[in-house]
């Protein structure tokens, strides 16, 4: 039995050896037409190979595109319904920090990751206002309040213990902890003003809610 191969690679060959066993004529031609035809069916072969190699391999690609496409749609989708408060640290937090926390990260997602510099603001009066109010509440969130100091946090503060010693009275201590105790008197008048910057702002954010999108 030939070998295909063989035959491509020794032209002639099976041409001289059909003859010599009288299955060929002998018209002179040193590769007969059935050697031919052989040799052309192998090419076609070749070439049909390829292209199915190359369709494979764009097949493939595409598949791979698509898996990845795929997997960008869900993190996109997990995204979307996942909300990931990035200002509070883990563990439990009040309702109401929550909340306050989990609206101005809604300001902080649509500022850095829905392209509002994209929109055309300035086309009336109105958007061009509540962009700058935009703008500046989220000035606030993510510079202006988190530079807030607390008197407290000093650590030079001297704090007293936190059961009485012996027979001191809250006039002794205040006497022994003056620093202490006008940093708790700063801390208190600051915690009601850092209450009701928090309120007002958070009431604005609703205010231009309906503009949160692109």
């Amino acid at each position: 039995m030939w070998d295909i191969k063989y035959i491509c690679e020794h032209p002639g060959e099976l041409t001289k050896a059909l003859r010599l066993r009288g299955l060929l004529d002998d018209d002179g031609s040193l590769i007969s037409e059935p050697e031919r035809g052989i040799v052309a069916l192998d090419e076609k072969h070749r070439r049909l190979l390829q292209e199915r190699d190359e369709a494979r391999a764009k097949r493939n690609a595409a598949s791979r595109e698509i898996a990845h496409l795929k997997r960008q749609v869900a993190v996109r989708q997990r995204w979307l319904h996942t909300l990931i408060i990035a200002s509070l640290e883990r563990g439990n937090h009040d309702p109401d920090e929550v909340l306050l926390h989990a609206a101005f990260q809604c300001l902080v997602d649509f500022m850095t990751k829905y392209n509002p510099e994209s929109v055309d603001w300035t086309y009336d009066e109105e958007p061009q206002k509540v962009w700058e109010e935009i703008r500046a509440l989220y000035e606030w969130w993510t510079n202006v309040r988190p530079a807030r100091v607390d008197p407290l946090s000093d650590p030079t503060l001297d704090i007293p213990p936190l059961f009485p010693e012996g027979n001191d009275t809250s006039v002794e201590r205040r006497k022994k902890y003056p620093r202490f105790y006008e940093a708790l008197h700063q801390h208190t008048k600051l915690e009601k003003q850092w209450l009701e910057e928090d309120q007002a702002n958070l009431h604005r954010l609703v205010e231009v809610r309906p503009y949160l999108w692109t």
